[in-house]
């Protein structure tokens, strides 16, 4: 059963379906199709069917049709192959850096201590409000700031939160942010705040941890609750109804174990870490960058396939490039 927001159609004998949604995916047609929409961006936008039943779409003999799809299919499996080895090695990179984590923070003869000890003040649930389309409100982080570790405009939303209310919930640089509730893979994720002071507040389903600086470094404990080991053991108290986004509270981060050396063995391991993750940032780089890029190619190969510059040959990807990245 189709979504009451899709359409369904069936092309004519003349033309092959094959052919006909590569056309729909090209540059040119998606320009002409976003032309044809109504609506605001915000709210949602909407493309009726009399004005899409009126795109114009090139008809080749079906025999053209199928040549071209075929050339296409075929560039497009080496794009596939090479997508999927991009796709291993992200996994393995992430693999072998959560190895190296774990190896340099929890080395053998390191002492451990409950998190809840390493506190100077009691943990805090965030406050989420709804968001507000214009005029004042209160800005507030998205989970997904500490899913990326990045802490901008573009993971923060203005939410109506009661200012009042939320007068201590107000970040400051060094503030340990974990995730209490997501998916199974990502609830305990963990990040330390590096936005300004008094700038954003948390949501609900973030819990804020003040370290002692005493006793550990803020960027210390937020690598340490990063680890692997100290991860998994987060995500194996997570409780939740099947379906639902499991949940931790206040007490299993309190009750988590880790090792916690002396504060210039804290600054050694940071430093430590730091390279290997520099390391593993330059290689993910270098994996999205080639994601962009063969993402580009195919609009490219399907820009030439309905203007008639596809040979079939290796030279059809050189111009992709040139098309692409002209």
């Amino acid at each position: 059963m189709l979504s009451g927001k899709m359409y369904r159609f069936r092309p004519t004998a003349a033309i092959d379906p094959r052919y006909l949604e590569a056309y729909l995916l090209s540059p040119g047609a998606q320009k002409l199709i976003n032309a044809m929409k109504t609506g605001i961006s915000d709210s949602g936008l909407n493309l009726t069917k009399d004005r899409f039943l009126g795109l114009p779409v090139p008809v080749f003999p079906l025999s053209e049709q199928v040549r071209i799809v075929d050339i296409l299919e075929e560039h497009f499996s080496r794009l596939d192959a090479a997508d999927r080895l991009l796709d291993r090695i992200a996994r393995q990179t992430q693999a072998l850096l959560r190895g190296r984590l774990d190896a340099i923070v929890w080395h053998v003869g390191a002492p451990t201590t409950t998190v809840s000890a390493l506190l100077r003040e009691s943990m805090r649930n965030g406050h989420s409000a709804a968001a507000v389309r214009s005029g004042p409100g209160i800005r507030t982080l998205t989970l997904t700031a500490v899913t990326r570790n990045k802490f901008d405009n573009e993971f923060t939303k203005i939410t109506s939160a009661d200012p009042a209310r939320v007068r201590d919930l107000w970040l400051r640089p060094g503030d340990v942010l974990v995730q209490r509730s997501n998916t199974p893979e990502l609830v305990g994720t963990t990040a330390m705040y590096t936005g300004p002071a008094d700038w954003a507040i948390f949501p609900d389903l973030l819990i804020r941890l003040r370290a002692d600086t005493d006793a550990v470094l803020p960027g210390y404990l937020t690598l340490a609750l990063r680890t692997e080991r100290a991860h998994r053991n987060l995500r194996a108290k997570a409780k939740g109804l099947a379906g639902s986004m499991p949940k931790i509270d206040q007490s299993a981060i309190g009750s988590t174990l880790l090792p916690v050396p002396g504060i210039s063995e804290q600054r050694a391991t940071l430093i430590e870490a730091q390279g290997a993750i520099d390391v593993s940032e330059r290689l993910d780089l270098a994996s999205r960058s080639a994601r962009v890029r063969s993402t580009s190619l195919r609009r490219a190969l399907l820009a030439a396939a309905f203007s008639g510059r596809l040979t079939g040959r290796s030279s059809d990807l050189d111009l992709a490039e040139e098309l692409a990245f002209a």
